[in-house]
């Protein structure tokens, strides 16, 4: 508003300036940029410089410093100077914080800075498709322009939008971005020979058609690499709240006779739906096997699935097996693996000690077994 107001009476004759009211607001709302400031260096104190947001913090302290020392040269009555004009136009970049409390708009910022690289190259591959054609048609203007019968509105023409490489490189470029028609740049050209006309039309196909179609397709795919933490938070937990809320409302829906729970009929005939089917298969999740999901899910045994187990076991079952799930599979394996050995050992002591305690049984029962064949041949002799 101070912006519009101050351009409307700028405007006036004579330029008039604006009314003390409008100073009255910007200095409160000044004051109160100030106290807020203020309050979050307190309540962070160190982690205001140096914390995740030290950078939109930075950018906090200049806009309000910006603004105090322009409310200050304005009170001082110095408003020639063109550091108010300076200090004016840097208050108006406060703007920049609105992009933090929101997250769409985030994104786009985060996308526009990913592919700031790209659209550097694409600008250097741009150039060099221009300065090739820009090129082309000077040489062709000069052979023209040396010839004797050059018509008059000709040479205007093409002095008009090839008197140097610069502007040449301008018309090539206003022809594929809108600037001017690109036929009015070719025509004088096509009056030279027809074969420019052709070229000049190929020029067109080969940047508009082929080289800004890729170049689009390459931004797409570099901005949406996006590196920004808070939204690849922010874009998970929307995922999981969809999720599970998608899995309730499929709960709900199967429990016929809204009891709470879910029998195994009614998970195996629930699951015959191919809506429900291609739902659980998009994400990735096999229920052709509707018994076995049951015995998965009922996690207490209790013979019927409740609310959070059904919404908690779809969830940890959907998708393909993570590395931490592998990990924990193999943890197993190893932990499995260590109570054969331990039940091995243990296995192989008993044997041991049962054979220590029958050595003397079987020593006694040999030793009985001999005795009566030893009196018996005493008694023959």
């Amino acid at each position: 508003f101070e912006v519009d107001a101050d351009t409307k009476y700028a405007f006036m004759t004579p330029p008039e300036g604006l009314p003390e009211i409008y100073r009255n607001c910007t200095r409160v709302f000044c004051g109160f940029f100030v106290i807020e400031l203020l309050v979050r260096m307190v309540a962070y104190r160190g982690d205001f410089w140096c914390g995740d947001d030290m950078v939109w913090n930075l950018v906090d302290t200049v806009l309000v410093l910006s603004q105090v020392g322009a409310e200050f040269v304005n009170a001082s009555d110095v408003s020639s100077l063109r550091i108010v004009r300076v200090l004016r136009r840097v208050r108006t970049l406060r703007v920049i914080r609105v992009i933090v409390f929101f997250r769409d708009l985030r994104i786009m910022v985060s996308c526009v800075f990913n592919s700031i690289v790209s659209l550097l190259w694409a600008a250097v591959l741009i150039f060099l498709v221009m300065y090739v054609f820009s090129v082309i048609f000077m040489q062709g203007a000069i052979a023209y322009l040396r010839e004797p019968g050059a018509a008059a509105e000709t040479r205007e023409r093409l002095a008009e939008h090839v008197p140097s490489v610069a502007r040449a490189l301008l018309s090539m470029l206003m022809s594929i971005t809108g600037g001017v028609d690109w036929y009015d740049i070719a025509e004088p050209f096509m009056e030279i020979h027809w074969a420019y006309g052709l070229i000049f039309s190929a020029y067109i196909i080969f940047v508009v058609l082929g080289v800004l179609n890729v170049l689009s397709a390459i931004f797409v795919e570099h901005a949406l690499q996006i590196r920004d933490a808070d939204l690849v938070i922010q874009k998970e937990t929307k995922r999981v709240d969809d999720l599970m809320r998608d899995l309730l409302s499929l709960f709900e829906e199967a429990d016929t006779d809204h009891s709470g729970t879910l029998t195994r009929d009614e998970l195996i005939n629930y699951l015959r739906n191919d809506r429900v089917s291609a739902y659980m298969a998009g994400h990735g999740l096999d229920v052709q096997d509707a018994g076995t999901l049951f015995e998965l899910l009922d996690m207490d045994h209790s013979g019927s699935i409740k609310t959070n187990e059904f919404v908690l076991g779809i969830f940890r079952l959907s998708g393909q097996a993570r590395c931490l799930d592998v990990m924990r599979m193999f943890s197993c394996f190893d932990a499995l693996q260590d109570h054969v050995v331990r039940i091995r050992e243990a296995l192989d002591r008993l044997q041991g000690t049962a054979a220590l305690a029958a050595a003397p049984a079987a020593a006694a029962a040999v030793s009985t077994s001999s005795s009566p064949s030893l009196r018996g041949g005493r008694s023959t002799s």
